[in-house]
C-alpha cells in the first residue's frame, strides 16, 4: 500500500514537471528561440525518460521499503 502511494505521488510530480518542460520549450518555440527539430528531440526525450522513470519507480520503492 505504502507503494503505490509513494509511487504515485512520486508520479504526479514528475507528470507536472515534464508538463511545465514542456511548456517552457513550447513557449520559446513560438518566440523562435528553439527549432522544430529541436522541440521534437526534447519533447520527445522528456516524454520518454518520464515514462521510463514512472515504470520502474514502484520497483526501486519496493526495494527501499524493504530494506527498512
Amino acid at each position: 500500500m505504502e507503494v503505490i502511494l509513494a509511487s504515485s505521488y512520486s508520479a504526479i510530480i514528475i507528470f507536472m514537471t515534464i508538463f511545465f518542460i514542456l511548456k517552457a520549450c513550447l513557449i520559446a518555440y513560438t518566440r523562435n528561440e528553439l527549432s522544430f527539430r529541436k522541440l521534437l528531440v526534447v519533447s520527445s526525450s522528456s516524454i520518454s525518460i518520464d515514462i521510463v522513470v514512472i515504470v520502474v519507480l514502484p520497483f526501486m520503492y519496493e526495494r527501499i521499503y524493504d530494506y527498512i
